[in-house]
């Protein structure tokens, strides 16, 4: 669990938001509450951040590896150059203008979507935005 994690389930716990952390849906969980039969062993097949199973609300805090950055007509100002250990780096800014949900998180979000997940993502960088303001992040 990530401390951006914690940060947004406390904001959920201080407005009485029933939920639980790192709720896990494994393959028994699967072929039991929707008839998918995996293998017999019991394997975690997804996990979410922040859950209300009963209301099956999937609340996911996505970081900066959740996401990719599409660079195709990127304007001038969109980010910055960096040296970082002897190397030359493209510093991306976060806005959410240019990102786009990497490959693994959509399917994530897909297979819970498909399953009556209602999804819900706090990407990283609107959450750093609100500069720890707990009246805002309520």
């Amino acid at each position: 669990t990530s401390k951006i994690q914690r940060t947004v389930s406390a904001a959920f716990s201080r407005i009485g938001f029933d939920h639980q952390d790192e709720h896990v849906i494994s393959s028994l969980n699967l072929a039991e509450e929707y008839g998918i039969n995996l293998p017999s062993l019991s394997l975690e097949v997804l996990s979410i951040d922040i859950a209300n199973v009963d209301a099956k609300i999937a609340i996911e805090v996505d970081g900066p590896p959740h996401f990719i950055c599409h660079i195709d007509d990127t304007p001038q100002d969109s980010g910055f150059a960096n040296i970082s250990r002897g190397k030359l780096e493209y510093q991306f800014r976060w806005d959410g203008q240019r990102q786009r949900v990497n490959g693994p998180t959509a399917l994530k979000h897909r297979l819970l979507r498909t399953l009556g997940w209602k999804v819900i993502s706090v990407p990283f960088w609107e959450w750093y935005a609100l500069e720890g303001d707990s009246v805002a992040e309520e």
